[in-house]
């Protein structure tokens, strides 16, 4: 009788542990909780309060830097060359959609890229988001 209470509980705490441990992914999440880029997008826009206008230009800009972006890791350039090349292309792509945004968008989004920073001091600035050893 003790080793069939044992086994019950022992059941019971197995099936408590495995629920904890069971991640359902929200949306815009993998199921390992990480935030895909489609989500970090939506929240960009969200938190910037942007029209539908301003929407539509920032997403043919995305679009368009995507497009540039594929071409450029399908050609034949050197590494060195297509990593100037992408970075010209970050730029100019990050120059575009500020041009979009009025005053106080360009504020907030300083704000938010400025707690960023402050979240995430291992991250290099200029070192594509690749982090310091």
């Amino acid at each position: 009788m003790k080793k069939i209470i044992t086994l019950a509980v022992a059941a019971v705490f197995a099936a408590a542990a495995v629920s904890v441990n069971a991640q359902v992914a929200g949306p815009g999440q993998k199921s390992n909780g990480v935030v895909t880029q489609r989500a970090k997008a939506r929240n960009f826009m969200r938190s910037l309060n942007l029209t539908k206008a301003q929407k539509q230009r920032i997403k043919a800009i995305r679009d368009q830097r995507k497009s540039q972006m594929r071409m450029l890791r399908m050609s034949k350039q050197a590494p060195a060359v297509k990593k100037e090349r992408a970075k010209a292309i970050r730029m100019d792509s990050q120059a575009r959609v500020l041009a979009v945004l009025t005053p106080p968008q360009r504020a907030r989004l300083q704000a938010m890229r400025a707690k960023f920073r402050a979240n995430h001091p291992a991250l290099k600035r200029n070192g594509g988001g690749k982090i310091k050893k």
